[in-house]
């Protein structure tokens, strides 16, 4: 399971006589602020080096931002705090090895050696709390596995959950999949799996991608879809901020994430560091050289190159773009801060030197005191815990507007939120979302059309079918999609669902209809009445003989019955009317 972007905060005891240097050992540089009691971070200060487990360029956003954040958060709080609070900062470069060999020495350093320890599984055997700040793992909720373990972000199967519920307000029902390889996308597209059986939305296709894809095989990926015979106008992502950026790269496209504030205060401390002010942070000046491309000494060798020395007075302000958790690095911090200023004062009235080392060792008290923290940073948003340590439900959705200006731009557009009684609510503001084109009307997202009234599916390939209408007598059978037929006296509803009776219906004597048949039937009758009479009269006549008599009254008497039956047409049905009358023609 990848947890190496995860940053965790542990807390320990220091022994701040010992530690008043920055560690420079390869691969093992530490940023520190030494304290009597110490916060351990992990961020990834480097990329993951392309097809190894190694570090590769420093990343400014995910690991200086972050640790920038981290180091003014501590000093913040050291001005209200009755003891002093310190903290640690180790590179994790996104991978899940070191991230493990950090955490092993950061506990070698403050607890005991330790032979064998996975990221997020140390803080059981150690009791030490650990705090999530972007930790949205499912696998995290395992108190058995990680009993100890707090976040400020909620789950991935919420934010999976806001997207089917995002699918059904569109009535998207017709979706691909593309996923990250890693416990984030497979245990994402795995709720999201779990969450859509049984509902209307359909999975046509699914893609796992590697986070360090190249731009070759994210293109393989999008091309696939679209030679697909019935292709998803609506592609869900669970990625990794990288593989969302090289989707961003292959198709625009609508993205959602975790509700993140901007720091303007953040920003007037972070363009005024420079390599000569900022000593506590030991990558500081290899990011310096690598975003301004300079560097502090050039040998001798490298002279004649293009490489120019870097003056330290270069301005950070130019490309600066603020990382989107650098809120949920500060709300960490302020929970452990919290949480342990409630500690102290409880328990830490008479000898506060020794209450304080006892209490940083009793990580089962400090976690209750973690979860009773309640919270609300400088945005309005309230920190809190459950019984599990799980936060609330908050996420932002946001409508990609386009590539402006080399950057990506996002329009806030709604949001999600689940409460801890369970209600979900989601706001979404059609009037601003702008879709692909260029408008706010919602693409379909369907591979056929609902079938209509009266017509059943005929299932083609996934999530696809071929309407087929019935015969007239007969009703759709939805749970079976089958045409069946009406008994005899029955038929369909109007809607096709089932069979309702045929009822009675006869015609009034009163009607000018009945009248005129009945006054043609009566004349009838008496005409050919009259003609029997005459054909009586002059029986023995030559005339009437010729005729063939005894054929002539066969025809006449029928005639009379034929006139008769409309008296039996006309009247209510009865057995008699229909069974004696009507045999009889």
């Amino acid at each position: 399971m990848l947890y190496s972007h995860v940053g965790l905060l542990m807390v320990r005891v220091l022994d701040v006589v010992a530690k008043t240097t920055v560690q420079q050992s390869a691969r093992m540089l530490v940023a520190e602020i030494p304290g009597d009691i110490q916060i351990g971070a992990l961020f990834s200060l480097h990329h993951q080096k392309s097809g190894v487990e190694g570090c590769g360029s420093i990343w400014e956003q995910y690991g200086i931002q972050r640790t920038e954040m981290a180091l003014k958060a501590v000093r913040e709080w050291n001005r209200v705090l009755p003891f002093k609070l310190g903290i640690s900062i180790r590179d994790s470069c996104w991978t899940e090895r070191i991230a493990m060999e950090q955490t092993i020495a950061f506990l070698r350093e403050g607890v005991a050696q330790c032979s064998c320890c996975q990221t997020p599984g140390c803080e059981k055997v150690f009791r030490i709390p650990q705090i999530g700040y972007s930790s949205t793992s499912t696998d995290l909720t395992d108190k058995e596995q990680f009993g100890f373990f707090l976040r400020v972000v909620p789950s991935d199967a919420w934010q999976a959950q806001a997207i089917t519920k995002l699918l059904l307000h569109f009535d998207w029902t017709y979706i691909a999949v593309i996923y990250s390889a890693g416990n984030y996308g497979e245990k994402g597209f795995e709720q999201l799996q779990k969450l859509l059986e049984g509902s209307i939305v359909c999975i046509a296709h699914n893609e796992k991608i590697k986070p360090l894809a190249t731009e070759e095989e994210y293109d393989k990926v999008l091309e696939g879809l679209a030679r697909s015979k019935s292709r998803p106008n609506v592609i869900v992502c669970f990625c990794e901020g990288m593989t969302m950026r090289g989707m961003f790269f292959a198709q625009k496209r609508l993205g959602e994430k975790i509700i993140g504030f901007q720091v303007p205060a953040f920003e007037d401390y972070y363009h005024a560091l420079t390599p000569e002010n900022n000593t506590a942070n030991p990558w500081f000046r290899e990011f310096w050289e690598f975003k301004f491309n300079c560097s502090f000494t050039i040998p001798k060798e490298e002279k004649k190159s293009d490489r120019r020395l870097c003056s330290g007075k270069e301005d950070l302000s130019i490309g600066y773009k603020q990382d989107a958790k650098l809120t949920h690095v500060n709300n960490s911090i302020a929970v452990v801060a919290t949480a342990l200023k409630a500690m102290y004062e409880d328990k830490c009235k008479d000898n506060s030197t020794l209450c304080t080392e006892s209490l940083s060792r009793n990580g089962t008290l400090l976690y209750k005191y973690l979860l009773n923290v309640t919270y609300v940073d400088e945005f309005g948003q309230e920190i809190q815990f459950d019984e599990n340590g799980e936060p609330p439900a908050w996420y932002d959705i946001l409508n990609y507007q386009g590539f402006v200006d080399r950057v990506h731009q996002f329009q806030q557009v709604g949001h999600y939120l689940r409460q801890w009684n369970g209600k979900e609510h989601l706001n979404i503001t059609s009037q601003t979302i702008m879709f692909r084109a260029r408008n706010n009307t919602a693409p379909t997202s369907v591979c056929s059309e609902p079938c209509r009234v009266g017509q059943k599916k005929r299932q083609t390939t996934a999530c696809c079918w071929i309407c087929e209408t019935c015969r007239d007598h007969q009703y759709v059978n939805y749970s079976t999609n089958m045409c069946v037929n009406c008994t005899i006296g029955y038929w369909p509803d109007d809607n096709r669902t089932g069979c309702v009776q045929i009822g009675r219906e006869t015609l009034s004597w009163q009607s000018i209809e009945v009248i005129v048949a009945l006054l043609f039937a009566i004349l009838g009758i008496i005409t050919t009445i009259f003609t029997i009479l005459v054909f009586v009269k002059h029986n023995s006549t030559p005339v009437v003989k010729s005729t063939t008599r005894e054929l002539s009254y066969i025809i006449l008497c029928g005639i009379i019955a034929s006139y008769a039956v409309t008296f039996a047409i006309l009247s209510t049905p009865s057995f008699w009317t229909w069974f004696d009358l009507f045999p009889s023609i």
